[in-house]
C-alpha cells in the first residue's frame, strides 16, 4: 500500500513546481474570481433615490423642494431623513411664493403644487430621481428595482445563491468524474458568455436569468481551482496554501472598488470584468491533472506521468515515483468512479456522517454571515467605494492571522474562538442602533464581524478539504457548500428585516454566529494529518 502523500514527497511536495503552478495558475485565477464574481454587488447597489416631483422653481435648491415636497421617516435613534419612496400629493395652491410655468421635461403647464400635511402623502406619482455621483447607472435604477419592487432586487441576490447552490452540485460531481482540470477550463468558458449577455439583452427577465446561469459558475471555480492546488502540495505546506490563496481572493475583492469607481456604468462594468476569463483558457495545455485524483480512479500510470514531471521540475529523479507506483499492491485509492452523492451517503460511517454534519452547519452559519456582511456595504455611512474597500481589505489581516493560529493552535480552536467573536460584535450593534450619531461604532463592529467570518472561512476550506477523502472530496465539498450557499440565499431577507426593526438583522447574524460554535465543537482536528485517500481513512479520523 502507498499513500499519495508518499508519492508526492518522493516527487517534491513544494518545489518549483508547486511554486510556478501556484504562483502563475492558482493565485492568479483566485485573485481575479471575486472580481467577476463580486463585481455584481456593484452593479445591484441601490443609488440614493426620491419621488420626482415636477416643476421645481430655478430659484429653488432641491434640498428646499425636497423640505416642501416630501415627508420625514423616522428611525429608532430619533433621526429622520426625507421620504425615498413617499410625497405630498398634489394640490392646486402653492406653499412658493415664486413657481415657474415651464416644466423642462415635459413642456406643460406646472398647474400642481404641494400640501405639506400627513394625511395627504402618496406613493411616488412620477417616477423617481437617482443620486448619479457614484454610478452613472446600476441595475436598479435602470430597472426601477425600488420601493414597492425592491423586492425584485432582493430577489435576484437569492436566485444568485441558489445558481451557486446548483453549480456546486453540477459541477463538484463532474469533476469527481471528470477531473478537475477539465471543469476549470469549461467553467471559465462559460462564465464571460452569461456575463456579457446578462448587461447586453437589457430587460430585467433576460438579466435575471443570465445572472442565474452566471452564477453557476461560482463558486465552484473557486473550490476546482483551490482543490486542484492543494492536491500538489504538502501536509506541512497545506496552511500556507490555503492562506495565500485566501490573500489572492482578498486582494481582488480589493480590486472590485477601483474598477466600479474607473468605469462607473453597469453594464461596461460587467463587460470589462468578465473578458479576462478568456486568458484561463490556454492555460488547459499547461496545467496538469490532480495526481491524486488520477490514483483515485485507478489511472496509474496517467499519475505517474504527471508525478514524474512534477519531480523533474523540482529537480528531482522521478524513477523512486513510477517504481513506488509500479511495486505498489494497488495504491490506496477508490474505486475506478466515484460515487454519487447518494452512494456517498450510503458508504459514509456514523463518525463521517456526524463529521459532514457539523462542517455542512458551519457552512451554512458561515455563508449566511459573510454574504449578509458583505451586502451591508452600502448601509454603511461615507463613500460606497471606501466602504467595499473597508470591507475587503479587513481579510488580509485576518487571513494572514489565520496563518498563524492554524499552526499553532488548530483548525477546531481557532474556529471556536471566532465564531463568538463574531456573535459577539453582531449582538453588539443592537443597543447602537438606539444612540444617535453612532455609525462609526456601527462600521467598526461590521468590520470586525467581517474580519471574524473572513477567518472562519479561510479555515473552513482547509477544514472541508481534510475531512473528505480524495475518492469524494470536490463532491464532499460541493455537498457541504451547496447547502451553506442554499442558506445563503435568505442573506437578502434577513437584512430585510431592517425595514421592520434595524436590530433584527444583527440579532439574527448573531445567532447564527454561535450556531457555528456549538457546530465545530463537534469537529476533530486536522492539523498535521495527512490528507484521507479512502472513505475507511475518513472514517478512522
Amino acid at each position: 500500500m502507498v499513500s499519495c502523500d508518499e508519492l508526492l514527497s518522493a516527487a517534491g511536495d513544494c518545489g518549483w513546481y508547486q511554486r510556478r503552478l501556484v504562483g502563475l495558475f492558482v493565485l492568479p485565477v483566485c485573485f481575479y474570481i471575486p472580481v467577476a464574481y463580486l463585481t455584481v454587488l456593484m452593479q445591484l447597489s441601490l443609488p440614493d433615490h426620491w419621488c420626482h416631483v415636477p416643476g421645481r422653481p430655478e430659484n429653488v435648491s432641491l434640498q428646499q423642494w425636497w423640505n416642501s415636497t416630501l415627508p420625514r421617516d423616522s428611525f429608532p435613534d430619533g433621526t429622520t431623513v426625507h421620504s425615498k419612496c413617499r410625497m405630498f400629493r398634489p394640490s392646486e395652491e402653492s406653499s412658493w411664493d415664486t413657481v415657474s410655468d415651464d416644466y423642462d421635461e415635459g413642456g406643460s403647464v406646472v398647474t400642481q403644487l404641494y400640501i405639506e400635511s400627513e394625511q395627504n402623502i402618496t406613493d411616488c406619482l412620477y417616477g423617481w430621481e437617482f443620486d448619479r455621483s457614484d454610478f452613472s447607472e446600476t441595475a436598479p435604477a435602470a430597472f426601477l428595482w425600488v420601493c414597492d419592487q425592491f423586492g425584485q432586487l432582493t430577489a435576484i441576490y437569492s436566485m444568485h445563491t441558489v445558481g451557486n447552490l446548483l453549480g456546486s452540485v453540477v459541477f463538484g460531481a463532474l469533476s469527481d468524474r471528470l477531473g478537475r482540470r477539465l471543469l476549470v477550463f469549461v467553467v471559465s468558458a462559460l462564465m464571460p458568455v452569461f456575463n456579457i449577455v446578462a448587461v447586453l439583452v437589457r430587460n430585467p427577465m433576460g438579466f435575471t436569468v443570465m445572472r442565474v446561469l452566471s452564477s453557476l459558475c461560482y463558486p465552484v471555480i473557486y473550490q476546482l481551482v483551490f482543490t486542484l492546488g492543494m492536491e500538489f502540495t504538502g501536509v506541512s505546506w497545506r496552511t500556507s496554501y490555503a492562506v495565500g490563496v485566501s490573500i489572492a481572493f482578498t486582494l481582488g475583492m480589493c480590486a472590485i472598488p477601483l474598477v466600479a469607481y474607473l468605469v462607473k456604468d453597469w453594464v461596461y462594468l460587467g463587460i470589462a470584468t468578465s473578458l479576462p476569463a478568456l486568458l484561463i483558457i490556454p492555460c488547459l495545455w499547461v496545467v496538469d491533472e490532480s495526481p491524486r485524483w488520477l490514483v483515485a480512479q485507478g489511472r496509474l500510470s496517467a499519475a505517474s506521468d504527471v508525478l514524474s514531471r512534477v519531480a523533474t521540475a523540482n529537480g528531482l529523479p522521478p524513477e523512486p515515483v513510477t517504481r513506488l507506483l509500479r511495486d505498489a499492491d494497488g495504491p490506496k485509492a477508490a474505486p475506478a468512479h466515484s460515487p454519487g452523492l447518494l452512494a456517498l451517503v450510503r458508504a459514509a460511517g456514523p463518525r463521517l456522517v456526524k463529521k459532514a454534519a457539523a462542517i455542512t452547519v458551519c457552512w451554512v452559519t458561515n455563508v449566511i454571515m459573510y454574504y449578509g456582511l458583505m451586502l451591508s456595504f452600502s448601509d454603511m455611512s461615507g463613500s460606497l467605494f471606501v466602504n467595499f474597500f473597508l470591507l475587503s481589505a479587513v481579510e488580509l489581516p485576518s487571513n494572514l492571522l489565520a496563518l498563524y493560529v492554524c499552526g499553532r493552535f488548530g483548525r477546531r480552536p481557532t474556529q471556536l474562538v471566532f465564531f463568538v467573536l463574531s456573535a459577539a460584535a453582531m449582538f453588539g450593534i443592537i443597543p447602537l442602533k438606539f444612540v444617535p450619531g453612532s455609525g462609526d461604532a456601527v462600521t467598526f463592529l461590521l468590520m470586525l464581524g467581517k474580519f471574524c467570518t473572513s477567518l472562519t472561512f479561510v479555515v473552513l476550506y482547509m477544514q472541508t478539504a481534510e475531512l473528505y477523502p480524495t475518492c469524494v472530496r470536490s463532491l464532499g465539498t460541493g455537498a457541504s457548500s451547496l447547502v451553506g450557499i442554499g442558506a445563503g440565499a435568505v442573506s437578502p431577507y434577513i437584512l430585510q428585516l431592517a425595514a421592520r426593526h434595524p436590530t433584527y438583522p444583527y440579532a439574527v447574524f448573531g445567532a447564527f454566529g454561535i450556531l457555528g460554535a456549538l457546530s465545530v465543537s463537534l469537529l476533530p482536528e486536522t492539523r498535521g494529518r495527512p490528507l484521507p485517500e479512502t472513505m475507511e481513512d475518513a472514517e478512522a479520523y
